[in-house]
């Protein structure tokens, strides 16, 4: 009778023990892919408002010039008008910037730049029953917080 009490029966030798692959040793890298593509998918949100919004600008314009307001209101309705396609414009170009380069901007500013669009998708929806644009806003926030989400912590090391 032989005692097993080699190398090879007392498993792998000490020091050389092999960590169980869990799933969240996987997750990081998957977890930044999809806040990348969410963010990407608000992105292209916050693009399309913009070229439709922008798109009615001469139109609008023009209702204004014939609308009876006076000078003030006439150009503080063009400067609003032309403000919300270019803030749509900005926070589409930081969300761009953040899907690209996911530690150039942090989850704070994710979550205010989410923020901005939720609450004209409201205001469009209470006030002008606006469906499309609403809904459009709406699914920019909602990729936004997503996309914020699935980043992980601040303090958590980014991988893959």
């Amino acid at each position: 009778m032989t005692n097993a009490t080699g190398p090879s029966a007392q498993g792998p030798q000490a020091g050389t023990e092999i960590a169980p692959r869990t799933s969240s040793s996987v997750q990081p890298a998957g977890r930044q892919k999809a806040a990348a593509y969410a963010l990407y998918g608000a992105s292209a949100c916050l693009f399309l408002v913009a070229a439709m919004h922008g798109a009615g600008y001469v139109a609008a314009s023009i209702a204004v010039k014939n609308s009876g307001l006076s000078p003030f209101f006439q150009n503080a309705f063009r400067a609003l008008w032309l403000g919300f396609s270019l803030q749509a414009l900005v926070i589409g170009g930081i969300l761009l910037i953040a899907a690209m380069r996911p530690r150039s901007v942090s989850r704070a500013v994710l979550i205010l730049c989410g923020l901005l669009p939720l609450i004209s998708g409201a205001l469009l929806a209470l006030y002008l029953e606006s469906v499309v644009g609403s809904l459009a806003l709406v699914a920019a926030a909602a990729l936004i917080v997503a996309g914020a989400a699935l980043r992980g912590s601040a303090s958590e090391p980014l991988r893959g």
